[in-house]
């Protein structure tokens, strides 16, 4: 009897990886055997079995999986693997993709591991926003290992092979036990308080109950709190816990931490050597040009005091002009004065004669003009007196009378302050009605 549907074998094959894949209880299995017939191919891909005594599975774990796996795992060794069942379609064969596997003898830490993990990730505490930046050229470091470890000689070499100058403050701690916890924080406090640029918690490699302590909460807040940029350095490359996760930076080993601290000494100097140059050529050109503007204000200041000096020369004619003008001007102005007043009095003189007759040739009126021609010419007498007065009072040579004088230097300009005369300079006086020529032999500034 021939079946309804006829079947390919690849669609048999393909059928059956379906239903599997679809499978939720085999999409994430766990599984504990002993490993058989491993090869590590050099795709980076392993191809081993699983096997216990009744049965057997091939298992493949890629190249992407494993290499976050701590161990490599030999045949006969009994571990743990998870993983999902799938179908190789080219042979039928049914296989377990492995993407995490563990040695039987620590599943208990594994599961320990993922649950504080687990706990903590949702806080923020592996957050990358919250990691520290680690100072490029850190003058004091501070370093928490055991004392006498070579984990803490290890960081010794390094960190004096690649930056000498650096200053290492120490503070040892047990890094395994029961005790190792409290130790590890307490030693961070201090190193936190110790104004130190960066920390380095180390420890060289061990297994994986020598590491726990590395896994502990407590210790995981400590480090996250810390105010100080913390970089760890604990066990081997493979070797991972929940303080490296919690750092601000993860180093595989002490070395490389000691390393990731540090810059290397010649690179810096010889970085130091190029800003050096950089900035002696800055400086010269910055000098060159500063030279140049120099040159320019120097040259334009030169062109100014040429200028400066024919001003000043223009003055000094101005001056002697105005001088000549002065002198000009009082003599003019007094002979004006005295042609005014000479007839100003004549005219005063032709009206006095002028009313004397005609009060004569009007006697008949005498008695009624007298009077009025009386105060009339008082009047006029008066108010011409008050302008004699006035042209006196202005006459710049009657000033000059009592008793004032103007001075000039030896070179003939006018001496306005005593601070323009020096000792023993000779100098001129002018008076209204002659001049001399003196010797200074004092200058007393007259105090206010």
């Amino acid at each position: 009897m021939i079946d309804k549907k006829m079947w390919t074998v690849a669609d048999l094959v393909g059928y059956i990886k379906k239903e599997l894949s679809n499978d939720y209880l085999l999409s994430d299995v766990t599984v504990c055997g002993e490993i058989g017939n491993f090869t590590n191919h050099y795709s980076g891909h392993w191809y081993f079995s699983i096997k216990d005594n009744n049965a057997f599975i091939n298992c493949a774990m890629f190249k992407s999986a494993n290499s976050k796996i701590n161990f490599i795992p030999k045949v006969s060794q009994q571990v743990i693997i998870r993983g999902s069942i799938n179908v190789f379609e080219k042979s039928g064969q049914l296989q377990l993709i492995a993407y995490d596997m563990q040695p039987l003898g620590i599943g208990k830490f594994y599961l320990q591991f993922e649950q504080t993990k687990n706990k903590l990730e949702p806080l923020g505490y592996f957050s990358f926003e919250h990691k520290k930046s680690i100072p490029a050229y850190p003058l004091n470091i501070a370093v928490v290992t055991g004392a006498n470890t070579a984990a803490l000689q290890d960081i010794r070499i390094t960190i004096n092979k690649r930056w000498p100058i650096a200053h290492l403050n120490e503070f040892y701690a047990l890094v395994q036990g029961d005790e190792a916890v409290n130790d590890i924080i307490n030693a961070l406090k201090k190193a936190d308080e110790s104004n130190s640029d960066v920390i380095i918690l180390a420890r060289g490699g061990g297994s994986v109950d020598d590491l726990w302590c590395f896994n502990d909460e407590k210790l995981a807040m400590t480090i996250y709190n810390l105010k100080t940029p913390l970089v760890t350095g604990i066990g081997h490359e493979i070797d991972t816990t929940i303080a490296d996760l919690v750092a601000d930076l993860r180093c595989a080993t002490p070395t490389a931490a000691a390393s990731a601290v540090t810059p290397l000494s010649t690179e810096v100097q010889a970085a130091l050597n190029n800003y050096k140059l950089l900035l002696r050529k800055s400086i010269i050109s910055k000098i060159q040009y500063q030279q140049q503007t120099l040159d320019y204000y120097v040259n334009s200041l030169n062109s100014f005091c040429f200028k400066i000096e024919k001003i000043l020369l223009m003055l000094k004619n101005i001056k002697n002009i105005m001088k000549q003008n002065v002198d000009n001007f009082i003599n003019k102005y007094y002979l004006i004065f005295r042609q005014q007043e000479q007839l100003l009095n004549r005219n005063l003189l032709q009206q006095k004669q002028k009313v004397i007759l005609y009060i004569k040739d009007n006697k008949q009126y005498k008695i009624e003009l007298y009077n009025k021609l009386k105060e009339k010419f008082n009047y006029e007498e008066n108010r011409l007196q008050k302008q004699l007065i006035l042209l006196e009072t202005t006459n710049p040579l009657n000033i000059m009378r009592k008793g004032f004088s103007l001075t000039y230097n030896s070179q003939d300009k006018l001496i306005k302050s005593i601070n323009e005369i020096k000792t023993q300079e000779k100098i001129k006086i002018k008076y209204y009605d002659g001049s001399l020529t003196a010797q200074v032999l004092e200058r007393n500034n007259d105090e206010r």
